[in-house]
């Protein structure tokens, strides 16, 4: 007999405003007219790599946690909230550059609210 798959978590829904307030505390990124919110950039790679990884942004005043993605895939994601842009892009080149080891990065963002029509 199959496993059975885990219940879906609950869908959480916000108001603007409550979106707003929410979102406010990432960093904005503006390409063209698209507005988005740098939510976190996630690392994946060997459990030891992000293990490494981890150590190292935490030691450096990062926030990251181990989440899994939509995938089912375990994924350290780094905390982008309350941090500048110009912060965020400087960590992910470092992640990029190999100094935190062999793991690879990819950005999670979402619409800024200001974007809406």
């Amino acid at each position: 007999m199959p496993a059975t798959p885990p219940p879906a978590p609950p869908v959480v829904t916000m108001s603007p405003a409550q979106a707003k307030e929410f979102l406010s505390h990432y960093p904005l990124v503006v390409d063209g007219t698209t507005r988005m919110r740098l939510l976190g950039i996630n690392l994946s790679g060997d459990e030891k790599s992000t293990d490494d990884a981890k150590a190292k942004l935490t030691s450096l005043g990062w926030k990251a946690s181990y989440l899994t993605d939509r995938t089912g895939h375990k994924v350290l994601s780094i905390d982008t909230g309350d941090r500048t842009l110009s912060d965020a892009i400087e960590i992910y080149r470092r992640v990029q550059s190999g100094e935190f080891g062999s793991v690879n990065a990819q950005t999670f963002a979402l619409p800024d609210p200001s974007s809406a029509n």
